[in-house]
């Protein structure tokens, strides 16, 4: 074994021991026996109080309880502080609701043009397909219409989103979310891909999925093949942790990746999970070596209930200020919060722009040394407006 792979261990199969590596291996297997209650939970974990009474009633009310057999050997039996384990055990924290939180954040609902797809982007949409997941994030976006638990339900109308997408030839980008797509069977993602790749505007179709990570039995060798039918197509997993890339994990994005699947990863910025440069930086170290780019670092969106995982957004850019410069630049995420109720993604950066002075840029690096830049007079002015009209700058214009 390569040095470099010495800390991707297996999960091993915990108390599923005297279970065959044939069903263990079968992702068929790991969601039938999902743990979905209290019942199956307590006495495999010493819960909190909190933890309890989340299960009992936050898993009821706001968004359900699923946690793959694979995923649960994850968790620390023992530390309800684990980073891992604070992503999928209910709390009761879940049920508070700050005032500022909302059920849709991202302003889905009012940008749906047919039951599950969202055109908010002027090129590009978002189509739901389904509303389960593998396991459920306890911060999850749309927890109002997945898993169904909630008073709301996602409606999906292939025919009527296909026809859509017909008509509007602007769209070049189909992004494929839920839920998670990769819970499809393979009959329904080949037929999908296929009815999709014959719309001739559309350029490139994506794929939003936390399978890889909850669920790695999921990447069959099958399924890359089928994938790999349909470039170009692009995959945005979902880590938040480096404890969460396993050598299973490190397998199942190598097969994703050998079969030309450019690879990125999301992950969410989560208070005792993942809110300092140590955590972030393993986490993304951890991720090149499996092939994959870290892509955007969200603040975490104000869906209800989540007041307990929100980092402030000066802890991210301190975060991302100690992470530039100090390892690989394209292992710098880029930090981004959606402006709620439908603003699009808006970057958050640390300033590096000091400031104009005699025909120069004023910049500062990462190690706070400043430094100038001669500046031409048309950059001069387009600095100037900038600084005088904030709405102008690209720094708040939404990006995909």
């Amino acid at each position: 074994m390569s040095c470099r792979d010495c800390d991707f261990r297996s999960a091993g199969k915990g108390f599923w021991a005297d279970i065959p590596d044939e069903q263990w291996n079968d992702w068929r297997w790991q969601l039938r026996h999902r743990l979905t209650s209290l019942g199956e939970i307590d006495g495999r974990l010493r819960l909190t109080d909190s933890e309890k009474k989340g299960i009992l009633l936050a898993s009821s009310r706001k968004l359900a309880l699923a946690i793959t057999p694979y995923f649960f050997t994850l968790l620390s039996p023992d530390n309800p502080d684990c980073p891992v384990r604070r992503q999928v055990i209910p709390r009761a924290e879940e049920l508070l609701r700050a005032p500022y939180e909302m059920s849709d954040p991202c302003g889905e609902d009012g940008s749906m043009v047919a039951p599950g797809l969202v055109h908010r982007y002027p090129d590009r949409v978002l189509f739901l397909v389904t509303d389960r997941c593998a396991s459920y994030c306890r911060y999850c976006t749309r927890s109002r219409i997945v898993s169904g638990v909630g008073e709301q339900h996602l409606a999906v109308d292939v025919e009527a989103a296909l026809a859509y997408l017909w008509e509007h030839r602007e769209v070049r980008d189909v992004l494929l979310s839920g839920g998670d797509p990769l819970l499809l069977s393979d009959a329904r993602l080949r037929d999908l891909l296929g009815r999709l790749r014959e719309i001739p505007h559309i350029e490139i179709v994506r794929i939003g999925t936390r399978v890889p990570i909850f669920l790695p039995q999921r990447v069959t060798q099958d399924l890359c093949d089928l994938l790999r039918g349909f470039h170009p197509l692009w995959m945005n997993i979902h880590a938040n942790h480096a404890a969460e890339l396993t050598a299973e994990v490190r397998d199942a994005l190598g097969r994703l990746a050998d079969a030309g699947i450019p690879l990125g990863n999301q992950s969410v910025l989560l208070r005792g999970v993942n809110d300092s440069a140590d955590a972030v930086r393993d986490l993304v170290h951890k991720l090149i070596r499996a092939r994959v780019r870290p892509y955007y670092l969200y603040q975490c969106d104000l869906i209800e209930g989540t007041d307990h995982l929100r980092v402030p957004v000066e802890e991210g850019i301190r975060i991302v200020r100690q992470l530039r410069g100090y390892t690989t630049g394209f292992a710098v995420p880029q930090y981004v919060v959606d402006g709620p109720g439908g603003g699009g993604k808006i970057p958050l950066n640390p300033e590096y722009i000091v400031g104009e002075e005699g025909g120069q840029i004023l910049l500062r690096n990462f190690l706070g040394r400043e430094y100038r830049y001669p500046s031409p007079p048309s950059s001069r002015q387009a600095l100037g407006e900038n600084r005088s009209n904030p709405a102008s700058s690209s720094a708040h214009s939404p990006i995909g």
